[in-house]
């Protein structure tokens, strides 16, 4: 127990305090108005995936404790709700999009916030997957998954903000990114 909280601790610390020194990146690079045309994409895309989880986590939780279903069900099934329910969270995002465009997304370009909708279903398979390892007993695996998405984002920022390059797109890149590559490690380590 103590080595698995130790895990979820430090793996939280780490993804957090990533994501607070790219945030303090974003802002004084892309000043207030880039900031936001990052994160109201950002924030849509987020808010999409916790009305989307539809409470799989827990149903998994609930399942396995039972004894109800094995781990190997549990995923195969976190991987076929994602196929069902991402097309129709996305979905449903590009439609809020066009009917407020010229009020919530005033600011926002289509293409910005395509790229931050492209990630819904992946966030939505990580989160089902993290779940999975978690009831596995892999926590220090995901969080590892985890901090590297974080820190795939952090230092590309960090590099372009460098070169003074930085850019509302490519921060929206790196956050496609900072998804991408835990789901990937998971997807991985979920054959092991």
């Amino acid at each position: 127990v103590v080595s698995g909280v130790l895990a979820t601790l430090t793996g939280q610390v780490v993804v957090y305090v990533l994501g607070f020194l790219t945030s303090i990146l974003i802002a004084r690079a892309l000043g207030a108005a880039g900031r936001g045309e990052y994160y109201v994409p950002v924030i849509a895309a987020t808010a999409s995936v916790a009305v989307a989880n539809i409470g799989l986590e827990s149903a998994n939780t609930v399942f396995f404790a039972r004894r109800d279903y094995t781990l190997s069900q549990l995923s195969r099934n976190a991987s076929f709700m994602a196929l069902v329910t991402a097309p129709v969270a996305s979905g449903a995002m590009v439609l809020l999009f066009l009917a407020t465009s010229s009020t919530v997304f005033r600011s926002i370009s289509l293409e910005h916030y395509l790229i931050a909708i492209a990630t819904i279903p992946f966030t939505l398979h990580l989160l089902w997957l993290a779940n999975t390892f978690l009831l596995a007993k892999r926590i220090a695996r995901s969080q590892f998954a985890l901090a590297v998405g974080g820190a795939v984002q952090f230092t590309g920022s960090l590099v372009l903000a460098l070169l003074d390059a930085l850019t509302v797109t490519a921060v929206l890149l790196f956050y496609g990114a900072s998804v991408m590559c835990p789901w990937v490690l998971h997807m991985l380590w979920s054959r092991d």
